[in-house]
């Protein structure tokens, strides 16, 4: 989560090119990342077969994957019931607002989500859309 919100941080502070920025509308501020978090451990690890780097396995990784799909760019969002247990609650000023139980592709139960607010540099907060999801579940 804290890396995800420092990512946010970060590419807001990009002088990016007058091209890109000039195409407006979702470019007008430059290149936006979704980022997707869900806590706990992977199955397995193993090399990659072309790359050789560290490929991760597990139920964990599908879920964060769906939940970094769910989101829009330039929004971080968590999943579980307690999206910041642990040391990370210390660096999330705002600490992340719970969005819902949503139905997300490919998994059975419905997950709970929970947007990290990221201020910008005025400390505003952008509105997102609801999760890119199959539907809301519940509150």
């Amino acid at each position: 989560a804290a890396f995800g919100a420092e990512l946010q941080r970060a590419l807001r502070q990009i002088c990016w090119p007058a091209e890109l920025r000039a195409r407006g509308g979702l470019f007008s501020g430059g290149l936006r990342v979704a980022v997707g978090a869900l806590g706990g451990g992977y199955t397995s690890r193993r090399p990659h077969a072309s790359t050789g780097r560290a490929d991760y396995f597990g139920t964990i990784v599908n879920r964060a994957a769906r939940i970094a799909a769910s989101a829009h760019g330039g929004q971080v969002l968590l999943g579980g019931e307690d999206p910041l247990a642990g040391s990370e609650a210390a660096s999330a000023p705002l600490g992340p607002r719970r969005l819902g139980a949503f139905t997300l592709k490919g998994i059975d139960s419905p997950m709970v989500l929970s947007e990290l607010a990221v201020p910008d540099e005025l400390g505003r907060l952008e509105a997102f859309p609801e999760p890119r999801t199959k539907g809301r579940v519940s509150d």
